[in-house]
């Protein structure tokens, strides 16, 4: 199944979604895929803690358009650019029908910042149905930074603990994805 058609079917068996991207590029492609809809609503904003604007780093390579509040690609600090952002409870108070749908489901793909985001779920009134969290974090430190890598499994194994005590199910896992 090609991603077009899972999005077709998701949109006809009554689904909404919201996209979230700091990168106006970003969400002018999504628009553009996702097609007019008013089940989709795509918004130029990253996902942080808080709500309001915060520094997102460039990744190493320029043609990619992975920036990240965490800075994973040890950017120049001088290279960051201010975007907005929004946090996941003011996300969930201003599209309401993510708390009062039959089924919800958060994907994550946020270049480091899962794991404040995921602090954040446990401590939220809300509960999705299903999470996706990309964590390719990893590959993106260098492997003779040890202690950093340690640091990074650390952090995930706490993460993936606190996921299973709050009845999440691991479905797949691939190596930290």
């Amino acid at each position: 199944m090609t991603r077009e058609e899972f999005i077709k079917i998701m949109l006809e068996k009554g689904f909404e979604i919201i996209g979230l991207d700091p990168l106006s590029e970003c969400c002018d492609f999504a628009r553009k895929e996702l097609g007019d809809s008013k089940s989709v609503s795509i918004i130029e904003k990253g996902l942080w803690t808080n709500s309001g604007n915060i520094d997102f780093f460039p990744p190493k390579n320029k043609t990619h358009d992975s920036w990240s509040i965490t800075n994973t690609q040890s950017a120049l600090p001088q290279e960051a650019t201010t975007f907005k952002v929004i946090s996941l409870t003011d996300l969930i108070r201003e599209y309401p029908s993510i708390g009062n749908s039959d089924f919800s489901m958060l994907k994550l793909d946020i270049e480091g910042a899962e794991s404040e985001i995921m602090k954040k779920l446990f401590t939220s009134d809300y509960k999705f149905d299903f999470v996706g969290i990309e964590m390719d974090f990893l590959s993106l430190i260098p492997f003779l930074a040890i202690k950093r890598r340690l640091r990074a499994i650390i952090n995930a194994r706490q993460n993936m603990k606190i996921f299973q005590s709050a009845g999440y199910i691991f479905v797949l896992t691939e190596n930290f994805n």
